[in-house]
Parts: C-alpha cells; structure tokens; sequence
C-alpha cells in the first residue's frame, strides 16, 4: 500500500489504525460473546435461546456498530488531534478514519455472521468467505487510489473505500451461503424479541474481551509513536 499511496499518505492511515482497532474492539467483544452463547445454544439444542442470542446479538451489536459508526465519522478529527497526529497527515488520516468508520456496519455484517457460522461448528466458511473478502480488497485497492476509467483517483479515501467495498460485497454473498447451509439463521423466520437477560451475558462476556483488546490497541499506538 505504501507504494500506491506515498510514504505520508501510508503513514496517516498508520495512525488511523490504532484508533479504528479501538473504537471496533467493543463491537469485536460482543460478537464473540455472541459465538460462545450460539455455540452453546447450539449444542444443547435449544432452538429458543438459540433464536433469542441470534436476535439479540445482531441487534444489540448492530445499534453498537451504528453508534460506533457515527460517532467515529464525526469525530474523526478531534480523535486523530487527540493522539496528536502530526499537521501534515492529519487531512489524509482524517479521510482514512471517516470513510473506514462510514463503513463499519458492513464490516460488523460481515463478522457477525462469520461468528454465528462458527458458533454453529461451521469454520470453513468463514475461513472461504475471508479468503474471498482479502483477495476482493487487494483487487480494488489500487482501482480506487488510483482511479481506471470511470472511477476517480481517491487516494488515501479509496485506500478505505476498498475495504468497504469489499465487506459490503461479502456481507451478500455470506448471507446467500447462509441460508443455504444454515437455515436457523434465516432472519425471516425469527420471532424472538429483544431479551435484557441475553444482552446482559452479551455485555458480562464481551465487556472483558472489548477491554483486552482496547489495551491491546493502546500498546500498538504507544510503540507507533515510539
């Protein structure tokens, strides 16, 4: 990427990276608290509680990501400010955080149902579906910087753009392999409602896992800036 983007360039999305990994860790720790209780439903074949965790965790996750999402967009620069982002990538690290937290409902779709999947005992999905995803943001990085016919050169925003792009692409085609393979996850014939007891166990088994990986963010930060 440095090559597409420049050394300045790739150095405001250096400084991104910390403070998306950050801002998403809670959503990462509430999705994999949401496998463990699938998988647990799952396999004592309680299809209720297994429908209530399904429900529960793509809402109470997917109000998190929206939350994340829009307060990530709006903030991006006092964020960056804050860190102290130097002045001269500031605007291109601004860009790269805004359009990356514009997207981030797709990334959370995406991860989500690669979680449920393996909570259901299925990991080769996932494992295809991010094979797929990877191979489809390289393929776009370099259309989106640089620009080819009709799309535009972006720079530092098409950087972001792809990943986007991609996540998007992906949350699609999992759904479709999905229902194929899992019907149980078929959202149009779920009936359970929002259930405080199921997002509580949400909440007591991500909240550690969110707080690890926001240390684990603040390190990275703290030896970028070494």
């Amino acid at each position: 990427m440095a090559g597409l983007l420049g050394s300045a360039a790739f150095a405001a999305v250096s400084m991104s990276a910390p403070i998306i990994f950050l801002l998403v860790s809670g959503i990462i720790g509430f999705t994999i608290a949401a496998t463990v209780l699938v998988a647990q439903a799952y396999g004592a074949r309680n299809d209720d509680y297994l429908g209530r965790v399904l429900v529960n965790s793509l809402l109470g996750c997917g109000a998190l990501a929206v939350l994340v999402s829009v307060a990530g967009t709006v903030f991006a620069g006092p964020l960056l400010r804050l860190i102290g982002t130097p002045g001269d990538i500031l605007d291109p690290a601004r860009t790269f955080l805004a359009v990356s937290m514009a997207g981030l409902v797709f990334t959370f779709l995406y991860n989500w149902f690669g979680g449920m999947l393996r909570g259901l005992g299925d990991a080769k999905t996932p494992l295809i579906l991010l094979l797929f995803s990877t191979v489809l943001n390289i393929a776009l990085d370099p259309l989106f910087i640089r620009g080819f016919g009709a799309v535009p050169r972006m720079g530092v925003a098409g950087a972001a753009l792809g990943a986007v792009v991609a996540n998007a692409v992906m949350c699609v085609v999992a759904y479709v392999c999905v229902l194929r393979r899992h019907p149980v996850l078929d959202v149009r014939r779920w009936m359970s409602r929002i259930d405080g007891s199921v997002l509580a166990k949400l909440a007591v088994i991500g909240g550690p896992v969110a707080l690890q990986m926001s240390v684990a963010s603040s390190v990275s930060y703290t030896h970028l800036r070494a």
